[in-house]
């Protein structure tokens, strides 16, 4: 109601933005977790752990766009792929300071779409369940 009254437009929330992506870190951190434990009793192969990676990490992406475009209210695409957007930044920056090298490769723009994709995807589902007004 504050935001109604001052006629402030947004297009989205920076502070629950980032509060949204890191909550959206410790639930991929969980999922691989919990993941890593089912492939290591399982003995599956490369190929199905990278899968496993890539829903658990999809799965995460769409959840936080879900987030924040359910916090907004509007523009749930547009507020999703940012969300994705920027979990893929922090990823690929902190993947750069671990592993000690600035490299972009056709693997890291296939992760930047699908994470923003997968954002938006999460972000329109998120405006389009919002609260219902009671009549």
């Amino acid at each position: 109601m504050a935001k109604e009254l001052s006629g402030e437009v947004r297009l989205f929330d920076p502070m629950y933005m980032l509060k949204n992506v890191v909550v959206s870190f410790v639930a991929t951190a969980i999922l691989l977790l919990v993941a890593a434990i089912l492939v290591t009793y399982l003995s599956a192969t490369e190929s199905v752990i990278d899968a496993a990676v890539l829903v658990v990490t999809a799965f995460c992406v769409m959840w936080g766009g879900f987030r924040a475009a359910r916090h907004l209210g509007k523009q749930g695409l547009l507020c999703g792929a940012i969300s994705g957007l920027i979990y893929v930044a922090v990823l690929y920056l902190f993947g750069s300071l671990i592993f000690g090298e600035l490299s972009f490769h056709s693997q890291t723009l296939l992760s930047m779409a699908l994470s923003v994709g997968c954002g938006a995807i999460g972000g329109i589902v998120g405006v389009n369940t919002g609260k219902r007004r009671r009549r």
